[in-house]
This record gives structure tokens, C-alpha cells and sequence, in this order.
């Protein structure tokens, strides 16, 4: 069992299992959301997973001074849809506030695509620490490549790009 709960294994890389150190593991709050769970639709299990998805007023033209660019990301997005291709990677860049989060609502509804907002917020609505937002996007890239019309979201994406290795 120890050498099957490492920190590399999928059980704990993807947050189901909680490495309390040690040599202690446990089932993490959300496999326990999860298996205690009264109704399994997918929307409900999406929600215990990746927390309630987050919604936007602004609509696509509210992104028109975006012009040319916001409609090549967003025919990227619905070339690859309709290919299959996974793992296209969308980088925005900009100051707190000015959008960004908004935009990605718009552009997934543009690209007829469900947005899934990944290591929004921790357990009881906290801010998640660098390891969780690492495990919330490995558990989503790991259910969403046997779903179609699924667009990961992940704002913070600064955790991601720090070394793994430096985590500690």
C-alpha cells in the first residue's frame, strides 16, 4: 500500500487520496463529497469536483475591442472541438480585474463549449494552496479526455508554471 500512495501516484496527484505525511493517507474531502453524495448527475458530480461553475454578465460583444485575435482563439477552439484535439493551451495575460476570467466564460459560450473552472476555490469555499490547484487541473485534464465540449479553465495559472519540485 505504501509504495501505491506516493505523491507520484494518480490516487494522491489527483487529490482523491490526502497525504497526511508519514506514511498516514486518507480519502480526501472531496472522495468523501463525492461517495456521500445523495443525487450522481453529472452536473452534481462536476460541481463536488470542480466546485460551482462560475457565471458572467458580459457577453461576447463585450470582448469586440479584442477584434481579430479574440476570433482566432476562439475558432481555435472550435477547430479543435470538432477534430478531438486535446491539450490546446490558451495563455491571458493581463492585470487583476480586467477580465480575463469573463472573457473565458464568453469565449467557451462563443466556441459552444462548457467552461470548467479548475482549483477554484479549496474545501468550505477557502483559496487553494499551489498543490491543490495542481491536483484539481490533473484530476480535470484526467475525467474531461473522455468528455467532448469541455474547456478548462484555470485562473492562477502561476502555480503551473513553477517547477514541481519547488512546491516545498
Amino acid at each position: 500500500v505504501g509504495r501505491r500512495l506516493t505523491r507520484e501516484m494518480p490516487l494522491v496527484m489527483y487529490g482523491l487520496v490526502d497525504d497526511r505525511r508519514g506514511q498516514d493517507f486518507a480519502a480526501s474531502d472531496r472522495t468523501l463529497k463525492v461517495s456521500n453524495a445523495s443525487r450522481s448527475t453529472a452536473q452534481t458530480l462536476r460541481s463536488l469536483l470542480f466546485g460551482k461553475p462560475k457565471t458572467t454578465s458580459l457577453t461576447w460583444e463585450d470582448f469586440s475591442h479584442l477584434k481579430a485575435d479574440a476570433e482566432a482563439v476562439c475558432d481555435l477552439l472550435k477547430a479543435a472541438s470538432r477534430s478531438r484535439t486535446r491539450g490546446i493551451n490558451i495563455l491571458l495575460h493581463g492585470a487583476p480585474g480586467t477580465g480575463k476570467t469573463a472573457f473565458a466564460s464568453a469565449l467557451a459560450a462563443r466556441a459552444g463549449l462548457h467552461a470548467v473552472f479548475v482549483g477554484e476555490c479549496a474545501e468550505e469555499g477557502e483559496e487553494p494552496d499551489r498543490e491543490q490547484r495542481i491536483s484539481a487541473l490533473a484530476l480535470a485534464q484526467k475525467l474531461s479526455s473522455q468528455s467532448e465540449g469541455l474547456f478548462l479553465v484555470m485562473d492562477e495559472a502561476e502555480d503551473i508554471f513553477v517547477g514541481v519540485d519547488e512546491a516545498r
